[in-house]
């Protein structure tokens, strides 16, 4: 998995907004012209980047449409998100739902092959939910075939169905593949990028702010200067097991602080190279904590 994700993932959270959200990244910074930006500021010899500069849309670009971007995917149950993939399989009689999303927004789907020998359900790709008041969908061509409008609500073809009643858009594509494996690149340089900027001493040592107790942590970043900056944490095994566990980490901090979580091959080193993000929780306000929904890809899905 490192190997593919050239060797770096990055997790962010940013403000109130954000404040419980993980983006997963490898980055977008493309030719850098829009990328991330060095601040002007250093305090006690540390460099901090502008949190104006460093937001979702910085590092992964076009990929914030998507909560699932990668090469290869099999489903294997029940998940509630967009995606971009290149090799799409499933093995599990339960559909994606559109849920994870705001109410009437449009929901984005891009989908390169599917794995017909792979697959143990048919059709291959089954999207439903009414969240969405647009479902607009690029395959590419060959993933139409047979494509047609069965009831009020629902579309079907040999490979997909698409049950819902927002309105469905769905439009093939002979670049879909190779619109997917731009947004990948572009997230694999800014994954390098942000690799660079903690190999160049852009990272703090997060435990200077941490109360660690076996795999609970809380990091507290209200008792330094990183208001309006960014934070970049790289982490570490210990770090890594309390991402791993469910409410294993609070995070505190001023509303305008980006973090930014490193997470590369020496955070897992005996767990088999996989990554598992659970739920933690973020407070800005001094009290309250929110906590994000559980997200580990062990359980739903496999992917590189």
């Amino acid at each position: 998995m490192f190997n593919k994700l050239k060797k770096t993932t990055a997790i962010v959270t940013a403000g109130a907004l954000m404040a419980g959200t993980f983006a997963f990244h490898a980055n977008l910074l493309g030719n850098g012209s829009n990328g991330i930006v060095l601040a002007a500021e250093a305090e006690e010899g540390k460099i901090y980047d502008s949190a104006s500069a460093v937001n979702y849309s910085t590092i992964l670009g076009r990929a914030t449409d998507f909560g699932i971007l990668v090469e290869n995917f099999t489903q294997k149950d029940h998940m509630e998100s967009t995606f971009a993939i290149n090799n799409f399989t499933r093995q599990t009689g339960s559909e994606s739902t559109i849920d994870l999303i705001p109410t009437g927004s449009t929901a984005q789907f891009l989908i390169g092959d599917v794995n017909i020998e792979g697959s143990t359900a048919t059709p291959i790709i089954r999207i439903g939910g009414n969240e969405p008041g647009t479902i607009n969908v690029e395959v590419s061509d060959y993933i139409m075939d047979g494509f047609h409008q069965i009831h009020d609500n629902e579309y079907e073809g040999d490979y997909i169905n698409i049950k819902s009643s927002a309105d469905i858009l769905v439009t093939p594509n002979t670049d879909t593949r190779d619109n997917i494996s731009r947004m990948l690149d572009n997230v694999f340089e800014s994954s390098n990028t942000i690799q660079r900027k903690i190999d160049n001493g852009y990272a703090i040592d997060y435990r200077e702010y941490t109360k660690l107790n076996g795999t609970q942590c809380t990091i507290d970043l209200t008792t330094g200067d990183f208001a309006n900056k960014v934070v970049y944490i790289d982490v570490d095994p210990d770090l890594m097991a309390c991402i791993s566990q469910t409410q294993g980490m609070q995070i505190k901090k001023d509303s305008s602080t980006v973090v930014i979580f490193n997470i590369s091959e020496k955070a897992v080193p005996d767990r088999s190279k996989v990554v598992v993000l659970d739920k933690y929780s973020v407070c800005t306000d001094g009290s309250t904590y929110h906590f994000t929904d559980k997200y580990s890809v062990s359980d739903i899905a496999s992917g590189d």
